[in-house]
């Protein structure tokens, strides 16, 4: 985990671990009739400000040999109020 936290930190300029969560999908095979494959997840948020999800997806893919990485990325705003 260490080696994923320091690339994103290196990536980005840092990151947020949200703790452990569960979940659950179709499974592999996407049938909305099969069962139901629950896993266990740490996801963290990274901000940037250009997308850098085809960078994370190779680097999920690389450490930790997962096929699929879920990357779920949104364009926003962040106005800062300074006083």
């Amino acid at each position: 985990m260490e080696a994923l936290t320091l690339e994103l930190v290196a990536m980005a300029g840092g990151y947020t671990e949200l703790g452990q969560v569960s979940g659950g999908d179709r499974g592999p095979d996407g049938s909305p009739q099969g069962a139901i494959s629950r896993s266990n997840h740490r996801p963290f948020l990274v901000a940037a400000r250009e997308d850098l999800s085809v960078r994370l997806e190779a680097l999920l893919t690389e450490k930790f040999q997962e096929k699929m990485p879920f990357v779920l990325v949104w364009q926003g705003n962040c106005s800062l109020f300074l006083q």
